[in-house]
């Protein structure tokens, strides 16, 4: 384990070396997303999100609650008041 680490590293500094900030921008997006998408501990072990596009309304509604509550006044019209909201 402590071997791949190792050799790990050697290609990630031979990366930077060669491609510069190019490849470490892209890297860091990449960790960056994969870790919002996977290893998030609100979402772990993974973001359903990430392979079928569907959110519960729970984690809509805690992660854009001004959407929702955007999206819900479109739906019912303005003359609707929403039942949620006593």
């Amino acid at each position: 384990m402590k071997r791949c680490i190792q050799l790990s590293l050697v290609i990630l500094t031979a990366l930077f070396w060669v491609l510069g900030p190019r490849a470490a921008s892209t890297l860091a997006i990449v960790v960056w997303h994969f870790y919002n998408a996977i290893f998030d501990v609100d979402v772990y072990p993974l973001n359903w999100a990430v392979v079928d596009g569907k959110v519960s309304e729970a984690y809509y509604r805690e992660e854009h609650p001004l959407d929702l509550e955007r999206a819900r006044n479109e739906s019912l019209g303005p003359d609707v008041k929403d039942p949620g909201t006593a």
